[in-house]
């Protein structure tokens, strides 16, 4: 496993404006578990995003980010360790 950033939800991104997303990260070695909220506004081309909300046990899990890749938009994560981790997204277009 590596802490290279990594794909962990991708929509199309046609006739999406905005995503509030839900993330849950698990490191099933070291304990780290966070959550946090992704907002982000796209016009098709350019993306923008906030992540807030951020909660932690033990510690950080990743660095969130989201992205244009193609015709989608994907939420990122780069890991805070190269432990196993789990990742759980919920997710609302608006």
């Amino acid at each position: 496993l590596s802490t290279s950033k990594n794909a962990i939800a991708t929509f199309a991104v046609a006739g999406v404006y905005g995503i509030e997303l839900l993330v849950k990260g698990r490191d099933a070695s070291g304990g780290n578990t966070s959550v946090a909220t992704v907002l982000a506004v796209t016009d098709g081309s350019n993306v923008d995003y906030s992540v807030y909300g951020s909660a932690y046990l033990v510690g950080a899990t990743g660095a969130l980010a989201v992205s244009i890749n193609g015709s989608n938009v994907e939420l990122l994560v780069t890991p805070s360790s190269s432990n196993s981790t789990q990742w759980i997204t919920q997710y609302r277009f608006i």
